[in-house]
């Protein structure tokens, strides 16, 4: 599967502003993302393995004006493994290889808190990617090397998944971020949205948010 998206910086200014027009359409939820590795295998050929925990921000806060996410509780929701391919990129359009699964919450919990997870215990769809990419068998350790939360505010719009994003890290950088993904179809419409939150503030992204979080875990 291919994953194509457009990821835009935003300024503090750009960010708020996009909030209070998507606030009243879009869904809201929590996410707390992790990313794993193995001796550095899977970065070394620029793959990625993310598991995200997302939910509803518990008491029904969801506000975007600053306060800590990781001072916020997040509902129990669903879990999820992603494994993610090294990206071309060009003008805030990302295209990369990518492969989802479905985690089992509980199990997914465990490993986001032990700070490990065993090959062998990954999703199925993955674990002969994880052992080809890394050369490692089923029994090997992967560690989380990055982490970060994320307030997102989520829409469809005309085919395309547009995504307003507050990410933090644990010792509190933050960064704002307009993503829309979408397929090769989707493309002009996802370039009239680009339009219509005008250029102000907004800055084509040139990593994603692995990069800004990595090697910050406590």
């Amino acid at each position: 599967m291919e994953e194509r998206e457009y990821k835009f910086v935003l300024t503090g200014e750009k960010y708020r502003e996009l909030a209070e027009r998507l606030r009243g359409d879009a869904e809201t939820e929590l996410q707390e993302n992790f990313f794993f590795d193995s001796g550095g295998a899977l970065e070394a050929k620029q793959w990625v393995l993310r598991l995200r925990l997302s939910g509803k921000i518990r008491g029904g806060r969801a506000e975007a004006d600053g306060a800590s996410l990781y001072g916020m509780k997040v509902e129990p929701g669903k879990a999820e493994y992603t494994l993610k391919g090294p990206a071309r990129s060009k003008e805030g359009l990302f295209i990369r290889a990518e492969v989802e699964a479905a985690a089992d919450p509980a199990a997914a919990l465990e490993a986001a808190r032990s700070g490990k997870v065993c090959a062998g215990d990954l999703p199925e769809a993955l674990r002969e990617a994880v052992r080809e990419i890394t050369g490692r068998g089923e029994e090997a350790a992967l560690e989380i090397t990055a982490e970060f939360r994320n307030l997102r505010l989520r829409m469809t719009d005309g085919g395309v998944e547009v995504s307003l994003d507050r990410t933090e890290t644990r010792d509190g950088r933050v960064r704002h971020e307009l993503e829309i993904e979408t397929a090769a179809d989707g493309d002009s419409r996802a370039m009239e949205i680009i339009n219509e939150a005008g250029a102000d503030g907004m800055q084509a992204a040139e990593t994603g948010k692995y990069v800004f979080a990595r090697g910050k875990r406590d």
